[in-house]
């Protein structure tokens, strides 16, 4: 408990121990945490973060994009029985907040020697990736996808390149027996750690390459030629889904190290779009007008007219936090063909009609990338269950999308449609969309 009325001083270091029993049989793996703020001296007030099946009025509970829940991950799993007593150790220090978990079974207390200091991330992994990029490097599904569809083209003769960053591609491509892989990591940080992927797995047919694609000579190839390409379509410095195109841009400048016959996966990449009626995400766009007596309208116009000179239609949202109902199909904007090279490509501009097929609200559309890695293989960055139009749309939870908040929705019944118009240019890479 922090007191901020000044009656008493706030502790810079804190350590807290609650006593409780497990309701069910199973591995404690998280602390999933969130604030209750009492607003008022009298504690008449409360402001509770809580989710809704914790909420102490969840009928009347408010939206917010703030002071939301928060999970720590424990640095040991700890298994329980059912009405098993253990103890929380909870820990603060001017900046941070951490726990763990010990069993009190055999009738110790006390918490675990080291564990009461601040944890600190000394593989480097944690600094370097953030929790969605660990998720996706989890994601069991799109791991089984590279490697179904890589295990068809690797053979003992291969000679792979993996562009990205902090891939775990070249491990796999590895694993499946290919001659020599080659990783470009320019990024001295993601470096370290895939090297000590490789060293932990004892690969001896990795090497990474510490420069830009367009540097790369045919000694950093040892002289090799490369028969296949990969890219995860992932880059840290990305903010759009189609910003991750990156790679096509460096698979240019790598034309006279590959064979005439190269693989490239994935070969194909899409732009989709599909409208929506999100329940809540509009509200960070949308004026505040009068509200509890106040009128707010110049401060609306004044957030409103710098949106409007600053701000990207499109903005990057992981929306699977955000509960929306699609009102239209999925709609294909572009198709780049990534086995041809970006140099060769010419201006492409076309206006796309995303049709409703249900009545409601559009308040927003989004966007995202989809991969064919091979004719029988498929990855989105985006929907990842059909959609099904009046439904919840299902993200992908490793991957932020694109979407644009209208600043007026529209009212949408079938029939009815909104236009889209989307350029790219290759020679500087820029893909706009604009709403016709």
């Amino acid at each position: 408990m922090f007191d901020y009325s000044g009656k008493t001083p706030i502790l810079f270091q804190e350590h807290a121990v609650i006593e409780t029993a497990a309701k069910n049989a199973g591995t404690s793996q998280l602390v999933f945490m969130w604030w209750d703020l009492q607003m008022d001296v009298d504690g008449e007030v409360m402001l509770s973060c809580a989710p809704r099946w914790a909420h102490p009025e969840p009928s009347n509970m408010q939206w917010r994009d703030h002071w939301m829940q928060a999970v720590y991950y424990l640095p040991t799993e700890m298994p329980v029985l059912q009405d098993e007593q253990f103890q929380l150790h909870a820990y603060h220090d001017e900046y941070s907040l951490w726990f763990t978990t010990k069993n009190t079974a055999n009738g110790s207390k006390g918490c675990v020697k080291g564990q009461d200091e601040r944890p600190i991330c000394t593989c480097g992994a944690h600094v370097v990736c953030s929790r969605m990029r660990i998720g996706m490097h989890n994601d069991k599904l799109r791991r089984q996808a590279w490697v179904s569809a890589l295990s068809k083209v690797i053979l003992p003769s291969s000679v792979c390149l993996c562009l990205g960053q902090g891939s775990l591609l070249p491990l796999i491509a590895a694993s499946l027996g290919a001659k020599q892989v080659f990783t470009l990591e320019d990024s001295a940080m993601s470096r370290r750690v895939t090297e000590s992927f490789i060293d932990t797995n004892g690969f001896k047919n990795v090497k990474i390459i510490n420069k830009r694609a367009d540097t790369v000579t045919k000694e950093d190839l040892d002289n090799h030629k490369i028969d296949v390409v990969i890219s995860e379509q992932f880059f840290h410095t990305s903010v759009l889904p189609w910003d991750n195109l990156y790679s096509w841009y460096a698979l240019a400048h790598l034309a006279t190290h590959l064979t005439a016959d190269v693989t490239v996966m994935p070969r194909l990449a899409r732009i989709k779009a599909v409208a929506v009626c999100f329940r809540d995400l509009w509200k960070i766009r949308a004026p505040v007008g009068s509200t509890e007596g106040f009128n707010l309208q110049k401060f609306d116009q004044l957030v409103t007219g710098s949106a409007t000179i600053s701000d990207a239609l499109i903005e990057p949202q992981p929306l699977w936090e955000y509960p929306g109902t699609a009102l239209s199909q999925p709609l294909t904007l572009m198709e780049f063909d990534l086995t041809k090279p970006v140099t060769e490509q010419t201006d492409m501009q076309y206006v796309q009609e995303l049709l409703f097929e249900c009545t409601g609200s559009c308040n927003g559309i989004a966007f995202w990338m989809e991969y064919d890695v091979c004719d029988e293989t498929s990855i989105s960055t985006g929907l990842t269950q059909t959609a099904k139009v009046g439904e919840l749309c299902v993200w992908d939870r490793y991957s932020q999308q694109g979407v644009h908040l209208m600043k007026e929705p529209r009212q949408a019944h079938p029939a009815s449609s909104i236009k889209l118009q989307i350029e790219f240019k290759p020679n500087t890479g820029i893909i706009s969309v604009t709403l016709v």
